[in-house]
């Protein structure tokens, strides 16, 4: 789904009773905008920022690297750790989580810079923070504050396919019928890198 689409989608989202619901934040440090960096330390790239306790002003950075313990393909010196995705790094470890892909998630984060039709997301691929053009169609997760569920309760499925990460609590899988409680909404828009800095992977 587009940027626009994910924030409608998680704004009007109300899972028994419950609403307030948003896409994901970034916090954007430093000089707005991207400060690219392989080994980390900037809100750009791989390993973002400082450490665990920076990473919590980004949900979804957060998740991969902290909650998860996924590894970037590079190292905290920015060195490229060899291997092979998806098993030595990226996206190898979902934990309670079902239906995770390993492909772009938009965040509600605008990107304030020369790009003005940007926004921040976060690649379950390599555990990339970067943006994009909000046009493009990423997969969405919706979070929460505090605890929303005891277990999985079934999401109605808002007209198309949808993503729910019900605050990071447990995600299940496709039920029958018209409801899920895992929801894919859109599909990743192979562009290609605007950069050569990233790989794209095909839906």
């Amino acid at each position: 789904m587009t940027w626009s689409s994910a924030m409608a989608w998680a704004a009007a989202l109300n899972v028994n009773g419950f609403t307030g619901w948003s896409l994901p934040s970034v916090l954007d440090i430093g000089i707005n905008g991207c400060q690219y960096n392989f080994a980390g330390g900037t809100d750009c790239g791989y390993n973002v920022y400082s450490g665990e306790a920076q990473r919590r002003n980004s949900p979804l950075a957060h998740m991969f690297y902290d909650t998860l313990g996924n590894l970037a393909p590079f190292d905290s010196s920015g060195v490229f750790r060899g291997g092979t995705a998806g098993v030595d790094w990226g996206l190898t470890n979902t934990g309670p989580f079902s239906n995770m892909q390993s492909l772009p998630y938009w965040s509600g984060t605008v990107y304030d810079t020369e790009r003005s039709g940007d926004s921040w997301y976060v690649s379950m691929f390599p555990g990339e923070q970067f943006d994009f053009t909000r046009a493009a169609e990423f997969y969405a997760v919706a979070v929460r504050p505090g605890d929303v569920f005891a277990g999985s309760v079934p999401v109605p499925e808002p007209g198309g396919l949808a993503l729910l990460l019900a605050g990071l609590g447990e995600l299940g899988r496709p039920p029958p019928a018209n409801t899920l409680r895992l929801q894919r909404f859109g599909r990743f828009d192979p562009l290609g890198a605007r950069t050569g800095r990233r790989a794209c992977p095909a839906a």
